[in-house]
């Protein structure tokens, strides 16, 4: 049977943050050694395709495969998306409803195993990603998180980073000052932890050991020169000429720059999608590409993380990638099948079963 799992069944599943940091951990290694296999994104934009819209529509998938888990993962989404610029700043937003899809294979006979609503799964596998990097360049005496952003992104960093990280203090900031309290107020009965709000966005840099920008700014929304020596910054928007209307990042060349350590997690995504942010400083000359790793190749082992204290320390969680859907996928199949979750569609509707059928 094929499971299909929507977005309000996938609401009910309760899979521990570790887990799922540790499946990425496991997916990103097994892509270091050649094991997995994960395509780069793609995106078809269309500017003009309904005349009477002022904004885009969107294309995107991701293709991955990680024996390890047993599946390979289809996700694709179509979407209207625009820039607004407000008393808040620039930012990229959905403009219409959506269709984001996971679908699940299986590595052993090839048949469609899941169909799987995808925003349930994209929150927490790039939260995740976010954790498995710090792991590997936040100091582990890391107790201080500063975070950038109070949505739904920025929800699933929090339970993410206390995965790996024994939190003293998460310091919050989003230009929303009502938005920021009802956030720390659901995030802080969520966890247990001690969560602040603060007016600034320099206090939620400033002194911090490890920095998480989760959030959807077109702009920069903090400075180079408040970060401290030794503390790992984390930043995930990465619009660039080749994937988007609208050229974002949260974060300036100087900020890239001050960087003693940089690792992301597709050096060729940078290239074919012409992502701004790194591609600006390399472009000056003030960044080679020699000095940029990636976190397969961290978490193996054959490139460097941090090596002393006192660096300043940067991922670029700069693509999504497709066996993130893959590990997580599987977590939550499982999970559901346990549960007793989602609708059970039979395969056959999905198979070609012998004939002439060009493959």
């Amino acid at each position: 049977m094929t499971l299909l799992l929507t977005n309000a069944d996938l609401e009910q599943i309760v899979i521990a943050p570790s887990d799922i940091v540790d499946a990425m951990e496991v997916a990103y290694r097994e892509l270091h050694t050649g094991a997995a296999r994960s395509e780069l994104r793609g995106r078809m934009i269309v500017p003009d395709a309904n005349p009477a819209r002022d904004d885009t529509y969107f294309f995107g998938y991701h293709i991955g495969a990680v024996p390890a888990f047993g599946h390979a993962a289809l996700r694709f989404d179509s979407l209207f998306a625009g820039h607004v610029a407000d008393e808040f700043g620039g930012r990229h937003i959905r403009t219409s409803d959506f269709a984001g899809l996971v679908l699940l294979f299986s590595l052993e006979n090839a048949e469609l195993v899941g169909i799987l609503h995808d925003h349930w799964l994209s929150t927490r596998r790039v939260a995740a990603t976010t954790a498995l990097g710090a792991s590997y360049l936040a100091r582990r005496d890391s107790r201080r998180l500063g975070l950038f952003g109070t949505g739904t992104q920025a929800r699933q960093t929090i339970p993410m980073m206390l995965a790996r990280f024994d939190l003293d203090e998460i310091v919050v900031f989003s230009p929303d000052r009502s938005h920021r309290e009802q956030f720390v107020s659901d995030m802080s009965s969520v966890t247990g932890s001690r969560i602040r709000s603060v007016d600034s966005p320099h206090d939620a840099a400033s002194n911090m050991d490890i920095v998480v920008c989760a959030t959807n700014s077109s702009t920069p929304v903090l400075e180079a020169s408040w970060l401290s020596e030794g503390t790992h910054l984390s930043v995930i928007v990465s619009g660039g000429e080749g994937d988007s209307q609208a050229v974002r990042s949260e974060i300036d060349t100087e900020t890239v720059c001050r960087a003693d350590v940089i690792v992301v997690n597709s050096i060729a995504q940078i290239q074919k999608s012409r992502q701004v942010k790194l591609l600006r400083p390399i472009e000056s000359g003030r960044l080679n590409w020699d000095q940029i790793y990636e976190l397969a190749a961290v978490v193996s082992g054959d490139a460097p993380g941090r090596s002393s204290p006192a660096q300043i320390t940067l991922f670029d969680n700069n693509s999504g990638m497709g066996i993130q859907f893959a590990a997580l996928g599987t977590l939550v199949l499982d999970a559901a099948a346990s549960m007793g979750l989602g609708t059970n569609l039979d395969t056959e509707m999905f198979m070609t079963r012998g004939g002439n059928y060009a493959p």
